[in-house]
């Protein structure tokens, strides 16, 4: 809603109104409106249970607040190397990955690699203070779902429940597709193994 509405309003309340609490009143109201965002695009259950690459404890308080901001339910586990990573990858218990871009030794888009190489399907979200157009599209690319600067980080909520509703209704059309088409091979191999002659009819006994 425009700030000269909102003033609009309050003269007519005679109330007398600075900018700088206009200001303050709208950024209040935004911040109200992004947490019903999120609310209403995660369905209940589980919370979400997030695997945090970063080696830099204030950037990692950075993003815990930004979440816990959002009114995001969720749980998180941090580590900064290689070794855990993969160790905590390994367990099977996340729903999604938040990595940063530098990390001592290592970098987001080696984890990315790392991940898709070993089979992993598990949505992978860059968290990064700066990336080129360039690295941006290579990290796509290899296997990442999006990335977020880290002046941007009011992105971060909703990017993490869209990438986990895009990749559970993925994974669901993917089994359907495996379904069918054993189905299909069922039928097939059924039709083809027949001893005698096959013949389909309808509920009038027509052939």
């Amino acid at each position: 809603m425009r700030s000269d509405i909102w003033y609009g309003c309050c003269k007519a309340k005679n109330v007398i109104a600075k900018p700088q609490s206009l200001r303050l009143l709208l950024i209040g109201m935004y911040r109200v409106a992004d947490k019903l965002k999120v609310r209403s695009q995660v369905k209940p259950g589980k919370p979400i249970r997030i695997l945090l690459l970063e080696d830099d404890p204030l950037d990692a308080e950075l993003c815990l607040r930004k979440l816990k901001s959002s009114d995001l339910e969720f749980t998180i586990h941090s580590v900064g190397d290689p070794d855990q990573f993969k160790l905590e990858v390994g367990t099977g218990q996340y729903d999604v990955v938040l990595g940063d871009y530098r990390l001592p030794n290592w970098t987001g888009l080696d984890a990315v690699r790392w991940l898709r190489a070993s089979g992993s399907t598990l949505p992978f979200i860059l968290v990064t203070g700066t990336l080129g157009d360039e690295l941006a599209v290579e990290c796509i690319r290899e296997g990442a779902h999006d990335y977020i600067l880290k002046d941007k980080m009011e992105r971060l909520p909703f990017a993490i429940v869209r990438i986990i509703e895009e990749c559970r209704v993925r994974a669901e059309r993917d089994q359907a597709a495996r379904e069918l088409r054993q189905s299909e091979q069922q039928y097939s191999s059924i039709i083809r193994g027949a001893p005698y002659g096959i013949y389909r009819n309808d509920e009038r006994g027509r052939i």
